[in-house]
């Protein structure tokens, strides 16, 4: 009985984590990718912290990410080169009242970005959760 139970739930894990998560990458609006024209994107000529601002989750492709985080009252932007994996990230750090929230973009090309983290003071949320709450916090500014 035991081992259909743990079987059971290793199933339902593995199913899970299967689904494709449709708000952990989103393309730049009103660009287009020109094969031509290679950018290394660990260069310092090349600024992520617009390909982010400039961009928008699927589930609100008209309102950019900039402006999805205006309500915060302090924003801070980190953009940096991991140590681990040699990856460029993009952290958010904003403010709202007394909660500190943090959004952490990987970057993958000159034209798109995978969500990569999210906290509310210091707690980690599911990436899927990051448009809602932003929706949340934009529509109540």
């Amino acid at each position: 009985m035991n081992k259909v139970y743990i079987i059971s739930i290793i199933t339902l894990l593995f199913v899970l984590s299967c689904n494709t998560k449709k708000e952990s990458r989103q393309y730049r609006l009103n660009i287009k990718e020109d094969a031509n024209n290679i950018i290394d994107i660990k260069s310092r000529e090349f600024n992520a912290i617009d390909l982010i601002k400039s961009s928008s989750f699927t589930s609100y492709p008209n309102i950019k990410i900039e402006e999805l985080i205006s309500p915060f009252n302090t924003v801070e932007w980190h953009d940096f080169i991991a140590e681990d994996d040699y990856m460029r990230y993009i952290d958010i750090i904003g403010r709202y009242n007394t909660n500190e929230y943090i959004i952490q973009f990987q970057i993958i090309d000159p034209y798109r970005w995978d969500l990569y983290a999210f906290e509310i003071n210091s707690t980690p949320y599911q990436i899927d959760l990051v448009a809602s709450k932003l929706y949340e916090l934009y529509t109540n500014k």
